[in-house]
């Protein structure tokens, strides 16, 4: 893991949580608790959580809800401003399926967590897709999530939300937080409705961050106007007890234009895993991860050795010059 005398800001990605909030909350608030203790060391300006943040959305299950708490409180009393990307196991279109998550997350208490930080909250679609802007070293940011159910019908008025809001933020380097966005392994995606209408027609949209299916991956395709857009996939929940705390830090160094992503779990002292969690790039299978940051990702980076799709070493190449976002 890089010391932070190497990146400039840093953001974490938390997996898929529900096994925790049903059976073994005291892992998840100990994950959460580790997040907020190593924010000021680590520069970090935002925690995203992956989705299915807890294992059911039932009235009779709000136990669930409740032992997530804790973790949630954690970030707030770091003032640690997070998102959510809502899955399918946090609501559902059943009767009563909507009524646990804006009780426990109604989009008020998403924009208080962004109080006194570098991000605005820009605005929301019913109870799952919201955004966040912010300028960190010079980049423009745009962070939005489009929930599970929204996501999963081309037709639904969240995907247009969606697209209206990236188009109104051309300048912008956006991150694409979508609970089934990114499969496992190299180079594979997992929902086309996401891949066609909020990613392939824009050349500003530069990584998308996904949970949902167990194991990690990382992806790459191109978007309009010869530029390319690069997922992560990041769930550890059928690992034992949970997932093992294992996790995602994302440390960006804006000078150099670098992204480090490492894999680590405060419960075991980890940086690596093992089975779906640890893949080799096989030769000819390379994902063409980039030789620039989140700010300029154009045609033609080649990476200069082999990576592994779980990117606990993986480190986006160096440029030599500081993020210009949008381009």
């Amino acid at each position: 893991m890089p010391t932070a005398d190497r990146y400039d800001w840093a953001f974490d990605h938390v997996p898929d949580s529900q096994l925790y909030a049903q059976a073994t909350p005291d892992l998840m608030t100990h994950q959460f608790e580790y997040v907020a203790g190593v924010a000021a060391e680590r520069k970090t300006k935002l925690v995203l959580q992956s989705g299915d943040w807890v294992n059911r959305e039932y009235l009779s299950q709000e136990y669930q809800w409740v032992n997530a708490e804790p973790s949630a409180r954690a970030l707030e009393d770091a003032n640690l401003p997070y998102m959510i990307s809502w899955g399918n196991h946090d609501y559902s279109d059943a009767r009563n399926g909507r009524v646990m998550l804006p009780k426990y997350f109604p989009m008020e208490r998403f924009e208080r967590s962004l109080e006194g930080s570098p991000w605005r909250f820009g605005g929301s679609d019913n109870i799952d897709n919201y955004y966040y802007t912010a300028e960190i070293d010079g980049a423009k940011l745009l962070l939005i999530t489009v929930g599970y159910f929204s996501a999963d019908n081309a037709a639904d008025p969240g995907l247009a939300w969606a697209k209206g809001v990236i188009e109104a933020h051309p300048d912008h380097a956006v991150i694409l937080a979508n609970h089934n966005s990114v499969n496992q392994g190299v180079n594979g995606w997992s929902n086309d409705n996401v891949t066609r209408a909020l990613i392939d027609p824009y050349p500003n949209v530069k990584l998308v961050l996904g949970g949902h299916i167990a194991g990690t991956g990382v992806a790459s395709r191109p978007t309009a106007g010869g530029n390319r857009a690069y997922g992560v996939l990041t769930d550890y929940q059928s690992r034992v007890y949970g997932g093992q705390e294992y996790l995602k830090h994302i440390s960006v160094d804006a000078e150099n234009d670098l992204i480090y992503f490492n894999t680590w779990s405060p419960l075991l002292g980890k940086a690596t895993s093992d089975g779906n969690w640890h893949h080799k790039v096989p030769r000819g299978r390379d994902p063409r991860l980039p030789r620039r940051g989140l700010g300029e990702l154009r045609p033609g980076d080649r990476p200069r050795r082999q990576h592994e799709a779980d990117p606990g070493r993986h480190v986006a190449h160096r440029r030599g010059r500081r993020a210009a976002a949008g381009r």
